[in-house]
């Protein structure tokens, strides 16, 4: 395998989720999401170095960064009663806090190097 083909899309990907829902998500690596997530605990390293960081404190700064710079938006995601929810930073918080299931899917794709690595393919076949 060389290097090259180890490329991911940047900027977000457009991902089915079933039902006609669609999530466009950013790679959890990306150099956004890291930074932010440096900077909300650099005023508490040394309380993060030495363990003293609740681990549900760690998940709420990791959720917050991840919905800023990871879930970059949405398609067809609706409430029970059938109410299309509208895409923001502050919504995508609350879910990934409030909905243990999408907060897994979320890390799951966001991780996930194939959801990448095949877009990435189809544009490279298509030139």
């Amino acid at each position: 395998m060389k290097l090259s083909q180890l490329k991911t899309k940047e900027g977000g990907t457009w991902v089915s989720i079933g039902e006609g829902a669609e999530i466009l998500i950013d790679r959890s690596n990306n150099p956004q999401f890291r930074e932010a997530l440096q900077k909300m605990l650099k005023p508490r390293l040394h309380e993060y170095r030495r363990g003293l960081i609740k681990l549900k404190e760690l998940e709420d700064m990791n959720a917050k960064a991840m919905s800023k710079f990871v879930i970059l938006g949405w398609k067809n995601i609706e409430e029970e009663d059938g109410t299309q929810i509208e895409y923001s930073p502050e919504r995508a918080y609350e879910m990934m806090t409030g909905t243990p299931e999408f907060k897994a899917l979320i890390e799951d794709l966001a991780g996930d190097f194939d959801v990448f690595k095949e877009i990435l393919d189809e544009e490279t076949e298509g030139n």
